[in-house]
Order: C-alpha cells, then structure tokens, then sequence
C-alpha cells in the first residue's frame, strides 16, 4: 500500500518576541544550574545505551538507545529540569527506530534552534524598559516554540508520517512521549492535525476508518505500519482498542492465516506461525509452538513415544500423537481431536490445552478469530 502526501505545509513560528529582544542585552554563556548535553542527570541515564555515529563531513548523531520495557515509563522519562533556579518540564520523545530499537530524544539534551532560542530567552540581560510581564511572556513563547518545533521537527525529519515518506518504510514512528503513549497526551490532536494536513485526501490512513483507529491505537505505537499490512495483506481483522486494553496477555489467530498479533502489558506485535490455524470438524489445531509459549508456557516433544507435554505452573497437560486420550495432571480426559503432525510440524487442539492450562478461548465467528487470554 502506499501512502502518498501533499508538499509539508510551513508551520508558523512564534515572531511576537522579535521586538522585545531588540531591547535585550545580548547573552552570555550559558549560565545554568544543571549539566545539560551529556545526560548525566537524566532519570534514564542508567539504562540506556548512548553511543554517537559520525557520518563524515562534519555529520553525526548521538543515538540514546532505551530497553523496551522502559518505553512507557514516566519514572524514567519524565523529567524537569532547573535552570537559573526556576523548573521546566523537559519533552522527551522514544521512536522505534528499524525493527526493534527504540530511541529516546530529549529535547534538552539535544539542543536545536528553538530551545536554543529558549535557553537565550532565560539568561538574556533585560533592558530596564521592558517589563517583568512582557519578560516572562517572551520567555513562556520561547518554551512554547521550542516544544512544538521539537515535535515538528522530529515529525519532518525522523518520522514524517506514519508509511514515511512516499509509503516507504517509517523512519522513526513516535512511540511515547514522556513515558507515557503520544495519544495520552496533550500533544496528540498537534500530532494527528500535522499528520492529516500534509496527507492526500483519498490517502488510505484517512479513508479507511480502520486504519486511522489503528494508528490512533497506543497498542500499536511503532507497529502501525507492519499492522496495517496485514490487514490488508492477509486480511486479518484487528481488535478493536477496548479488546487490546483487556487485562493480561492475548493472541489472536486467524484461521488460514499464519500472521497473528500477540499482546503484552497493552503494545503489539506480529508473529509468523510455522503452520496456519485450521479447524477441521470445527477443532481448532494449532502448531506446537508460537502460541502457547508466549504466555509462558514450557513445551516439550518426546520423538520415541510421540507425547506433547505443555506445562505452566502446576498444570500438565500431556497428548500422544494419534490419541483420544489426554492427561491433564495425571487425569485421563477425552478429546474431540488427537494431537497428529502434518507436513512435518505437530498439531494440537487449542482449546482443550488452552483451557486446560487455564487460558480463556474465545471465537469470533464472524472474523474467523480465535481469541486466548491468560
């Protein structure tokens, strides 16, 4: 699918201050009570992995790498910082960069024109005609310019739009902000109306109510693009975002389909199966592995006796190839359809084990889903 947009629309720039700072006293060297380009009192500093690559010619980039298990976490990534005495809140945004890195950008540690311009507005020596509320109103404009050219900024150059640019890959989708999901905060209408201005109206994202709720969806911050394909690609219908928020982990499974989603603490992912879900005499086999072992579950095949065991927990569940018979923790229990291999891979009945391990199975007739929550 690809996603064309519109020439990037000029955002307008705060130019109110321009007359006031005719009346400033040009700056010193920046005089403030924090150590700010070296990260050394950002509240993530001690998981993250900082590195800086040089491009040559002049050209490099200090990448702040963030486990991502820490991507929503306002502990770590929400800060403020005080300068000359008085707190500002920092912007802290965390992008998936290429498959599986997650990259954090704070604006005050990676100083641009604009919270340049701020940390000018802050140390300025005032002439004595301008006022103490016209001082503070330039200052509180600076603060405000230098958080929205962050997020436009970083919107124009790392992310662009959530296919990057001409439907290519995304660069960098924005994950979180301040540890918390972009969608969460105030920033998400900003977000959403850049994101919509610089899109065709016949775009797909715009036109396909569905894809705009996926994109809208935290548990898919990241991920939309690779989500949004599989939808079209292998047309699998996704949750909606009251089902994501449901407590625990799920998979979702799709019969003749070998692409699921998998859900953990409210973010995505899209497994392959080895084998495709079937359902033969309405028994849904799935293979031995990739769903039962995201929730945790340890699996085993013994080869000379052809005997699944799946345990979790306490519960064992045992099945031999070819049996009606199972045994869930040492008690026999019939089956509607024996564990059996084909092409090679092994099979099991999904809802007998799941439930047996005390998973919960849904089916969604009318998606051809399987749901199963832990």
């Amino acid at each position: 699918m690809m996603i064309r947009r519109k020439a990037a629309r000029p955002w307008l720039l705060v130019t109110g201050l321009m007359a006031l700072l005719l009346l400033a006293v040009p700056p010193g060297a920046l005089a403030a009570d924090t150590k700010l380009g070296n990260y050394e009192e950002a509240p993530y500093r001690d998981v993250v992995n900082i590195y800086t690559v040089d491009f040559g010619e002049g050209l490099s980039r200090t990448y702040v790498e963030i486990p991502r298990e820490y991507v929503f976490s306002p502990d770590k990534l929400h800060r403020t910082v005080t300068i000359n005495g008085r707190e500002w809140e920092d912007l802290i945004i965390v992008s998936r960069y290429k498959s599986g890195s997650y990259l954090v950008f704070d604006m005050f540690e990676q100083k641009r024109s604009r919270a340049d311009w701020f940390f000018e507005n802050l140390n300025t020596k005032w002439d004595p005609q301008v006022s103490e509320e016209q001082r503070e109103r330039s200052v509180q404009n600076a603060y405000r310019a230098a958080l929205e050219d962050t997020i436009t900024d970083f919107l124009g150059k790392y992310w662009e739009y959530p296919f990057g640019r001409g439907g290519g890959e995304p660069i960098e989708p924005i994950v979180s902000i301040n540890g918390r999901p972009w969608q969460e905060t105030a920033w998400k209408d900003y977000i959403t109306t850049h994101i919509r201005q610089n899109l065709y109206p016949s775009d797909p994202l715009l036109t396909n109510k569905q894809y705009w709720e996926v994109f809208l969806n935290p548990a898919y911050n990241g991920r939309a693009k690779e989500v949004i394909e599989a939808m079209e690609e292998q047309q699998i219908a996704i949750p909606t975002a009251d089902q994501t928020v449901a407590a625990g982990s799920q998979v979702v499974l799709t019969l003749g389909k070998k692409e699921v989603i998998t859900y953990r603490d409210g973010r995505a992912d899209i497994r392959t199966l080895d084998v495709a879900p079937e359902a033969p005499e309405g028994v849904t086999m799935i293979p031995l592995r990739g769903v039962l072992d995201f929730f945790g579950a340890n699996l085993n095949y013994d080869g000379p006796s052809r005997t699944v065991t799946v345990l979790d927990g306490d519960t064992r569940v045992e099945l031999r190839i070819g049996k009606d018979i199972a045994l869930v923790n040492g008690q026999q229990a019939p089956l509607l359809r024996s564990a059996e291999v084909k092409d090679g891979r092994t099979l099991i009945p999904l809802r007998f084990v799941a439930e047996g391990l005390g998973y919960q199975v849904t089916w969604v007739a009318e998606t051809q889903q399987v749901i199963i929550r832990k």
